[in-house]
């Protein structure tokens, strides 16, 4: 089971969901969190989905590391026990430069301060947004936010040293959160281990200083040697940085590294500790890696949307989240562009999935259709799904299922069917059902009886007639009116 309970996040969130404040997200992870350069790494898909795809660029290392979303940098990589978030920073001596072409509103720079320390200049776009002195006493992940005069567009972004030996982490792009919304700061780097994290500083303690994260994410594990010990020591020390912040752990889907073992071990730490616990394994449990240990991207994709859908608690639509993800994670399938629009086929875990987007370019899809397996795996609804929604920007939100003959559920249950002017909903008090309401006509007393059962068990009759016709499908699939040859009570049709 996966919880976030009521904590200083989720009031951050609600905040930053309406507009009236920001929720910072500090994520510690390894490669399971950011595989490559080239794959969207797994923190960002979170922010994306929590933030409702208000941001397309977030938090680039400023580092030398061939697997990092990272500036281009002339300067040179730190040893371990200096380096910063992440375990990644860069030293630029006099006239050299770290630099990007990125679009946005502001930035917030991240530096290290130690005792004499340079200055450098950040310069987007041609404009001087400011210069920073990094001398003093030494500190990780230092703060400097900078926001452009003017403009969003596409520009490039320079930050170069010009007196001294300079320490610099990377930056955080803004695009319509500087002082609202949602932001992930991802401490991730491949091969980390719980325990780099308490003897490295910079990698995280610092940011947790500076930041004053509203949440962090402990989603480390995969490379420990001894995952329950260190990960709590991790946690300890956190807390000694930020006693009231909330900590989350994250149980990756399963793996030969990560495994059932080891997932109970992370439950036992969260409950013993007080921590919140986002348990993808067990809602996810084991799913296609690239090599038996890395998630492929489909894999990242999911894992994303578990994530977001219980960070976001009742703020988002966990299935709509989940099927979008499925199809945004997606790559090499057969893609068709008919008109503005777009179809694309898929095979999904090997099984199948089609869906279309009113236009090529939209961020959500439109419509889908997805396997019985599929369908039952993260919709909990038996049966091929067809899924609906307005399209756009919107996420899917009506989601239909053939669960047996002359049987359709409705957003499992959990929604409403609506016929011309006739509601039906599940009755007061029902638990939450897996199906959803059955209409049916049977063979009354006084005629034919239009039923109602839901999934409670209860039954309630909304029409009857004066004659025992009923409405029957043929075998050519139409509607056909049908009058029994003799009466049964009950009999469901």
């Amino acid at each position: 089971m996966s919880s976030v309970e009521e904590s200083t996040w989720s009031s951050a969130f609600r905040a930053a969901r309406t507009g009236s404040g920001t929720a910072d997200i500090l994520w510690l992870g390894d490669s399971i969190s950011e595989l490559n350069a080239k794959e969207v790494p797994l923190p960002w898909q979170v922010g994306e989905l929590l933030s409702a795809r208000s941001e397309s660029v977030q938090y680039r290392s400023v580092s030398t590391d061939p697997y990092a979303r990272s500036l281009r940098v002339e300067g040179s990589a730190l040893p371990d026990d200096e380096a910063g978030l992440g375990g990644r920073s860069a030293v630029l001596g006099p006239g050299q430069s770290a630099a990007f072409e990125a679009s946005g509103e502001a930035m917030t720079v991240l530096w290290t301060r130690r005792p004499g320390g340079g200055t450098f200049e950040v310069v987007w776009g041609g404009e001087v947004l400011g210069t920073i002195s990094t001398d003093g006493q030494r500190a990780y992940s230092r703060l400097t936010f900078l926001r452009r005069s003017a403009g969003t567009g596409t520009e490039a972004i320079t930050l170069t040293a010009r007196a001294g030996d300079v320490v610099v982490e990377g930056i955080y792009l803004h695009n319509a959160n500087s002082t609202s919304g949602v932001r992930v700061w991802p401490a991730v780097r491949s091969g980390n281990r719980s325990s780099d994290f308490v003897a490295n500083p910079g990698w995280a303690l610092g940011a947790v200083d500076s930041i004053r994260p509203d949440l962090v994410v402990i989603a480390t594990g995969t490379n420990d040697d001894s995952y329950p010990e260190e990960v709590e020591q991790l946690v300890r020390s956190v807390r000694g940085v930020m006693a009231d912040v909330t900590v989350a752990l994250w149980l990756p889907p399963l793996t030969t590294r990560f495994t059932r073992a080891r997932a109970a071990a992370g439950r036992e730490v969260a409950d013993r500790l007080g921590l919140d616990l986002i348990d993808t394994a067990a809602a996810l449990g084991r799913l296609p890696t690239i090599d038996g240990v890395h998630p492929s991207a489909v894999t990242s994709a999911l894992a994303a949307g578990h994530v977001a859908s219980v960070l976001g608690g009742d703020e988002l639509e966990p299935a709509g989240t989940l099927v979008a993800q499925v199809v945004a994670g997606l790559a090499g399938g057969q893609v068709w562009e008919p008109g503005q629009g777009s179809v694309s086929v898929e095979s999904v875990l090997g099984m199948s999935v089609l869906s279309g987007r009113d236009h090529k370019a939209d961020a959500e899809i439109a419509w889908g259709f997805a396997s019985p397996s599929m369908a039952e795996m993260y919709l909990d609804m038996p049966g091929a799904s067809l899924f609906l929604g307005p399209g756009g920007d919107d996420r899917v939100d009506t989601f239909l299922s053939r669960s047996d003959r002359a049987r359709l559920s409705v957003n499992g249950g959990s929604g409403q069917v609506d016929l011309a002017r006739l509601c039906v909903t599940p009755s007061t008090g029902a638990s939450t059902p897996t199906s959803g309401a059955l209409l049916w006509v049977r063979d009354g007393a006084a005629g034919a009886e239009l039923m109602v059962s839901f999934p409670d068990g209860t039954a309630v009759v909304l029409a009857g007639t004066t004659s025992t016709d009923a409405v029957r499908a043929d075998r050519s699939g139409r509607l056909r009116w049908w009058r029994p040859k003799r009466r049964r009570l009950g009999n469901q049709d």
